[in-house]
């Protein structure tokens, strides 16, 4: 779940000034570029800018953004949809998203948006490119049935356990996973992506995804070789219906 989440009303109180309709731009997320919009001074101070202790003037202030939360509990019965969040609440922490949600009132409205597991490899064939425990999803997913898995992993010089080496090699022999390749110092698992640009662009043409977990500097190095391989617009494609899924 992706949830916009609201100052509280005496921290808004706090900082209004008592000025009038003001311009600003609007946050911006993946895809979807700022825009010029105006607002009255409270809903600029409620939903737009997130606020400290010290009043400052809004325009420095920094942006709320939308904050994930993954749901324990999903069902739907006759058109209706009930989700369940655990979140945990300690008043040390800064008053963002976790104190907006202990403040909802009952029949209160939420803005957000649900979102299919970010860091979850989907079914079907595909080709995911991690680092050290950024193969948990890989694992999981595996083990949930997917399939057709094509698998690059970065290990460094770290040794994979016995039982890790056990279930990998009975999913090779299933054919779930359909490829196992590792890289160990010196090499880098972008030196495994490297040669398989044409391998990238047919297997998103055929419906395929790609997935990418681990390390944040391999994330950007991968992302920058993906964005290439594809151009931009598969590459926004890919993105946007999360056929390329980045969880570094």
């Amino acid at each position: 779940l992706s949830l916009w989440w609201r100052n509280s009303d005496e921290r808004v109180a706090g900082h209004a000034r008592g000025l009038g309709p003001q311009r600003y731009w609007t946050t911006p997320l993946p895809h979807r570029p700022s825009t010029r919009r105006t607002a009255p001074e409270d809903v600029l101070l409620r939903e737009v800018v997130e606020l400290g202790d010290q009043a400052v003037d809004w325009r420095g202030a920094p942006r709320i953004v939308p904050r994930f939360f993954t749901t324990s509990h999903a069902t739907v019965t006759a058109g209706r949809t009930e989700l369940r969040l655990q979140v945990t609440r300690d008043r040390r922490w800064p008053e963002r998203a976790a104190a907006h949600l202990h403040r909802v009132a009952p029949r209160e409205r939420l803005s957000g948006w649900v979102l299919p597991h970010p860091h979850r490899v989907p079914t079907g064939p595909g080709l995911a490119i991690v680092t050290g425990s950024g193969a948990a999803s890989v694992f999981a997913s595996l083990r949930a049935g997917a399939g057709d898995v094509r698998l690059l992993w970065g290990l460094g010089d770290k040794e994979l356990a016995p039982w890790v080496e056990d279930e990998l090699a009975e999913w090779l022999a299933g054919g779930a996973l359909a490829g196992l390749e590792i890289a160990r110092t010196p090499t880098r698992v972008t030196d495994l992506l490297l040669p398989r640009r044409a391998e990238v662009r047919e297997l998103v043409a055929a419906g395929g995804w790609l997935f990418v977990s681990g390390n944040a500097v391999m994330g950007e190095h991968v992302d920058a070789m993906v964005a290439d391989a594809l151009g931009d617009r598969r590459y926004r494609e890919c993105y946007e219906a999360m056929r390329y899924i980045v969880s570094t």
